[in-house]
């Protein structure tokens, strides 16, 4: 099995009736809230999307865009809402796989001093290049095992820019080039 060689074959991704999107939201706002904020919150929500049809019409702008798009309707939004309009270093504050843990056969190095580099340091470092260089060679070649879940493939599309794109900054959402 290859990288993308489930591509063609995902379902699209459901757009969500409003009415459920407004519950979630509000069940979300539970913990954060006092009651009266809830409740105001419960009615300002119930107002929008009752008030003059504005309900049906984003469904409507959604199922539209949809159609529009290639994959789905919620890529270009996630990825300049998540990505693109963020200011901060994706790197270490929008993607948590790229945390950085103790590695397993390395330990603590409870030697660092500030301003010193350490051969623990040189190894993590290393070893993190080297693989990120494996996992961009798996991606040129296709040979990058499709992510499953549950039995089910996932998109791959968004590998294709992990290795050699830049964010170039604009004023309100930056720009990627590959």
């Amino acid at each position: 099995m290859t990288t993308f060689s489930h591509q063609s074959a995902l379902p699209r991704l459901p757009i969500p009736p409003l009415h459920e999107t407004v519950a979630r939201y509000l069940k979300s706002l539970e913990p954060l809230t006092t009651k009266q904020e809830l409740a105001h919150s419960t009615r300002a929500a119930q107002d929008f999307v009752s008030f003059g049809g504005i309900g049906e019409l984003l469904q409507q702008r959604l199922l539209e865009l949809d159609r529009r798009e290639p994959n789905n309707w919620l890529e270009k939004i996630w990825l300049n809402k998540a990505y693109l309009e963020w200011r901060e270093p994706n790197y270490i504050n929008v993607n948590w796989l790229a945390a950085f843990c103790n590695h397993p056969h390395l330990g603590v190095d409870a030697a660092a001093r500030p301003g010193a580099i350490t051969d623990i340091q040189l190894e993590r470092a290393a070893g993190l290049i080297s693989h990120m260089l494996d996992t961009n060679d798996k991606l040129n070649s296709g040979q990058m095992e499709c992510d499953i879940q549950r039995g089910t493939p996932l998109c791959m599309n968004q590998f294709k820019y992990q290795f050699g794109t830049t964010r170039v900054p604009k004023k309100g959402c930056d720009t990627i080039i590959h």
